[in-house]
């Protein structure tokens, strides 16, 4: 069995009968009282509500299945993220410690049951929090407050609860907001391809490059190592193109999109990805209630 969510109950002490004060009793009238006394405290009622600094109908409330997928993506580059907390929602801006990838998603509204937060920023060891979670039934119900006089997040679902412990946001570093870029390329996968072609890549070799035929409107995907390739092209029968305006070819790294790969859950049916000539890859994932984007620095191969 699931084990209990402690709660902090009042000690229970014995009532004093102002009446009688400093008197002493002897014989019947005492154990009358006794007995009096031990049928009050047998129906004393135990307070067992959480002591959280919450009440319990104004907690926030979400399916466990939505908050660890948005920690899943959340925690693509590092342990450690600062969680933007919103009345629209949650938010991560988080770049990975080499600044090569940076991984931007949000939690909206609609996903929660329902959203009782103050508003600002809280720093949060990402990893933990998602493996927590992930002990938890998928559509569990979860119920979020602040405890530890707020300096902690307390998760439960009525039975197994936790306690993570937030950190200082200021000491993590994430970055305010996406560049704007102009992208040659912008076109819609399926999660699908994009995976076949990871996978064939990482057999190959350590670098995948995505290519464009502006005249031709198409889209490469390809890799290459010492000896062996790998590589395939989408026209407009494929893939939904929204946009070729040049000519590209650009080198990205291989482990940064297997690790983003590993992440796209497994409802999403397609992805958007826009891409330049030596810019960076965005990958947009699109699913119900969490919006994810991807952005990937090229990878610059010596002449």
């Amino acid at each position: 069995s699931k084990p209990q969510d402690k709660t902090d109950t009042p000690p229970q002490t014995s009532p004093t009968d102002s009446g009688n004060e400093g008197s002493t009793q002897t014989g019947d009238d005492s154990q009358e009282d006794q007995q009096q006394h031990d049928n009050q405290s047998d129906d004393t009622p135990t307070d067992n509500t959480s002591t959280h600094g919450t009440d319990t109908d104004t907690r926030t409330k979400i399916k466990c299945d939505k908050l660890a997928e948005f920690s899943s993506y959340a925690s693509t580059f590092r342990d450690e993220v600062k969680i933007a907390l919103k009345q629209g929602g949650f938010e991560v801006m988080s770049p990975d410690p080499a600044n090569v990838g940076l991984v931007h998603t949000k939690l909206t509204k609609s996903a929660f049951d329902s959203l009782n937060i103050e508003e600002g920023d809280v720093g949060l060891e990402i990893s933990a929090f998602h493996e927590g979670l992930s002990l938890f039934d998928g559509e569990d119900t979860l119920a979020l407050s602040r405890s530890n006089e707020g300096h902690s997040q307390h998760v439960t679902d009525g039975d197994l609860s936790f306690n993570f412990g937030f950190i200082n946001p200021e000491h993590i570093e994430t970055q305010e907001e996406l560049p704007e870029i102009e992208y040659a390329v912008d076109v819609e996968i399926e999660t699908d391809e994009l995976d076949q072609m990871i996978s064939a890549a990482d057999m190959v070799g350590d670098t995948l490059t995505i290519a464009s035929d502006e005249a031709n409107k198409t889209v490469t995907i390809k890799s290459s190592g010492k000896e062996d390739t790998t590589e395939k092209t989408f026209s407009t029968e494929d893939i939904n193109i929204h946009r070729i305006t040049d000519s590209i070819e650009t080198i990205y790294s291989l482990d940064y999109l297997k690790d983003i790969k590993s992440k796209i859950h497994n409802s999403v049916d397609t992805i958007r990805l826009q891409a330049g000539d030596e810019m960076p890859v965005e990958i947009e994932i699109n699913d119900d209630h969490i919006k994810t984007n991807y952005l990937l620095a090229p990878r610059i191969e010596d002449d």
